[in-house]
């Protein structure tokens, strides 16, 4: 409260006094909450859980990338021709769509049906950042850009740290609770584990061990199964939640005020005198 007090505050909250900018630093702020959970999610599905080298899986997700480089222009080409809350909307809704393509994921996808939905949110990010940083900036004065491009890049960290430590923390919990849940329905009892478990116990004979080996190792595979079907369902349960985000923001976006076009000079700058010869 005091940065609102003095004459030059470090950070100078008084910015958020413009509507437009307030409602884009908050959207902002929740989109890089999303944005960097997958970029924390991401690398840990397809090389923990996908059994994926760091090679493959930057080779997964090196295509959002160079989707974000094809769209990034072309939001900024259409910001002076369509409303630049639609292009937003867009990415919104693309990046949901990622999302629920991530979430239908099993264990057994394949390299395309886990690189196909990084593309796609490497799209949606390109049509999100560009246009809403302009909208956000572009409804503060001139005289207060630097205060309102310092703070928006703040929330904008601020967000991503969030995400980041909540996704990682949700990923972990999730885990236990759904092992918690899987291991009640695993039990020699079952005909379908015992017989699974005898099968086990048998390749294991096989290859060589005897059968105190043989049997400690099938019921170690066993819950090696069910330790990996926990992680996934706690995959599935945060890119769940990413959709989600990125669809709870669409609305609060439609609330931003139209960005000015580029031809028109803002209200604050002062312009040249006309000199006119007598």
């Amino acid at each position: 409260m005091r940065e609102l007090r003095v004459a030059e505050p470090v950070v100078d909250l008084r910015v958020l006094r413009h509507p437009t900018f307030a409602v884009a630093t908050a959207a902002m702020f929740v989109i890089s909450i999303a944005f960097y959970g997958i970029m924390v999610l991401s690398p840990l599905f397809t090389q923990i859980l996908m059994g994926y080298t760091a090679m493959l899986a930057g080779l997964v997700l090196a295509p959002g990338g160079l989707a974000t480089l094809i769209t990034m222009p072309i939001a900024a080409a259409l910001l002076n021709r369509v409303d630049p809350r639609w292009i937003i909307v867009t990415g919104c809704a693309v990046n949901a769509y990622a999302m629920y393509l991530m979430a239908t994921l099993t264990l057994e996808a394949s390299y395309w049906d886990i690189m196909l939905p990084r593309f796609i949110q490497g799209l949606g990010i390109g049509l999100t950042f560009v246009p809403l940083s302009t909208v956000a900036l572009s409804a503060v004065p001139m005289r207060e850009m630097g205060h309102a491009s310092g703070l928006f890049n703040f929330i904008r960290t601020a967000g991503g740290s969030i995400g980041i430590a909540t996704m990682a923390t949700l990923l972990q919990r999730g885990t236990q609770v759904h092992q918690a849940q899987l291991v009640t329905h695993v039990s020699l009892y079952d005909p379908d584990v015992w017989n699974h478990y005898q099968t086990l116990a048998d390749t294991f004979a096989a290859r060589g061990a005897d059968t105190v080996s043989a049997e400690a190792q099938a019921w170690a595979s066993l819950y090696e199964m069910v330790q990996r079907e926990a992680l996934s369902l706690s995959f599935i349960d945060n890119f769940w939640r990413l959709a989600w985000i990125f669809a709870a923001v669409i609305p609060f976006v439609l609330l931003l005020g139209r960005r000015p076009r580029m031809a028109e000079a803002p209200a604050d700058v002062e312009r040249p005198a006309t000199i006119v010869e007598v």
